[in-house]
Formats: C-alpha cells, sequence, structure tokens
C-alpha cells in the first residue's frame, strides 16, 4: 500500500437566501478530494446535501470555514475512508497498471 495524501476542498456552496430568518442557508455543498503520491495524483468530487433544520449553531455563512463545512459533509453521509480509498486505488492504478500491452510472444526478436 502505497502513502498517499490527501486534501479536501470545498468547491461550491449552495444557500437558500432566507430560512426562517437567517440568510444565506447552506444546503448543498460541491467537495473534491485530491490524493497525491509523488508525481501521480487522483480527484473524486461529489455533493453533499444538507438538512435544512435550524438550530443553535447557526454560523453565519460569512464566517463559515472548509473544515466546517466539510465536517457537516462528513456528519451527513459523505465517507471520507471510501472516497480516500478509491482515489488510492487509482493513484496505484497508474503507478502499477495491472493491464499491460505485451508484444505477441511468436515475434522476431533482434539478435543481441
Amino acid at each position: 500500500m502505497i502513502d498517499v495524501s490527501y486534501e479536501w476542498f470545498v468547491d461550491q456552496m449552495f444557500a437558500i437566501k432566507n430560512l426562517d430568518g437567517h440568510e444565506n442557508f447552506v444546503f448543498s455543498v460541491f467537495w473534491r478530494c485530491v490524493g497525491a503520491y509523488g508525481e501521480a495524483s487522483a480527484t473524486q468530487s461529489g455533493q453533499t446535501e444538507l438538512p435544512t433544520l435550524i438550530g443553535e449553531s447557526f454560523t453565519p455563512y460569512e464566517q463559515l470555514t472548509q473544515d466546517q463545512v466539510l465536517s457537516w459533509c462528513l456528519a451527513n453521509g459523505l465517507d471520507r475512508a471510501s472516497i480516500e480509498a478509491s482515489v488510492s486505488v487509482e493513484i496505484e492504478d497508474k503507478l502499477l497498471p495491472k493491464i499491460v500491452a505485451l508484444p505477441n510472444p511468436w515475434a522476431d526478436l533482434p539478435e543481441t
């Protein structure tokens, strides 16, 4: 198993302009996971829907951080381990391909 490094990003958020007096209530997040090992890299992206329940911990849009939004995604169905495993497999396949094109064994080989 290779030691892949991962970075997570929030690329875009969709918000309801006004929900029960709260402005710009985020309900949908587009995220991206980028894995790298040396020169090889792979990316997986997706979308996580968030519940539209107002709780005591409402954070104004202007105060949101990427880490906080990603934690909401993880709490609402985003499977970090599964995504990172998939990215790792994609990188391994690039580095150690399971399918290769070989020459025909009956081809004339030049003499050495």
